[in-house]
């Protein structure tokens, strides 16, 4: 946690001057991807630890790029009701120009690493639905939105072989593709 605090810190220092896009779209990738790292583990009182000082940071980085401004006009103009519905806060950081709102790390939910049962094979045919549910809520959980419904659509089925699309040995990334050297082409 000291590590990333450090980061958001020292990236907001690098970008004093800049305008609050500029700090939006820098700060997401840092928050997004420290929560997804955490989200296994017991973290809301890291995400909360987290927001809070993103919230300073947001803070003096507002007093310093309009230092002559109150603080009722600062908040008029860059905080916004949260856009998204994840959260019923009117305290969320909004660039004025394209509506870009900063994302809370305690947005993200922990979820749980589910083990194997101890008996439980992958080489099992009795057990072969079990495991195809465990591979399509990872397969979830990995991929973007879109990706997620054109799958939900073809119900994780490839419409061409009617193989799984979320099987962790063979997901989207490599499916039905051949290298070059073996005959395939560049499509």
């Amino acid at each position: 946690m000291k590590n990333a605090k450090k980061k958001i810190t020292d990236k907001a220092r690098q970008l004093y001057g800049k305008n609050v896009e500029v700090l939006v779209s820098t700060l997401n990738p840092i928050t997004i991807g420290t929560a997804n790292y955490w989200s296994p583990s017991v973290a809301k009182e890291v995400f909360s630890e987290m927001d809070s000082h993103i919230w300073k940071i947001q803070y003096k980085f507002l007093r310093r790029l309009h230092p002559k401004k109150s603080w009722h006009w600062i908040k008029q103009r860059y905080f916004k009701p949260d856009k998204t519905g994840q959260s019923k806060s009117n305290w969320i950081l909004t660039d004025p120009i394209t509506n870009n709102q900063l994302k809370k790390m305690s947005w993200t939910p922990i979820i749980r690493h589910v083990q194997i049962k101890y008996d439980y094979s992958p080489f099992n045919k009795y057990l072969k639905e079990y495991f195809q549910k465990r591979d399509i809520k990872e397969f979830d959980r990995n991929n973007v939105a879109y990706r997620q419904k054109l799958a939900k659509k073809q119900k994780y089925k490839c419409p061409l072989c009617s193989k799984s699309i979320a099987d962790e040995f063979e997901g989207l990334e490599i499916h039905h593709r051949i290298p070059r050297g073996k005959g395939g082409s560049n499509e």
